[in-house]
């Protein structure tokens, strides 16, 4: 987990309600989690830290329990195709 990653997702969520309220917040900080998970041409991560980063700025009630999926799914392997702390923690 990337403190760079978690930054990621907080400012792409500062960024998104600078430019258009709520809305570009969530559209945002989601997009960056998307980003960071399938990123063109390459292989991307699981979006765990990002997803941490998004929750910090956009909903900080929920994030003991991203904390939490992201504490049980970092521990799992990366296999092509699987985006398991994404899929388990919704945004």
């Amino acid at each position: 987990m990337s403190v760079a990653d978690i930054a990621k997702g907080v400012a792409a969520a500062r960024l998104g309600r600078a430019l258009a309220g709520s809305a570009g917040t969530n559209l945002a900080s989601t997009a960056a989690v998307g980003g960071h998970c399938f990123p063109l041409g390459r292989t991307g991560g699981k979006g765990v830290a990002t997803s941490i980063g998004q929750v910090i700025d956009t909903f900080p009630f929920y994030l003991p329990l991203d904390v939490a999926v992201a504490l049980a799914t970092s521990a799992l392997p990366l296999k092509p195709g699987t985006r398991t702390a994404t899929t388990a923690a919704p945004a």
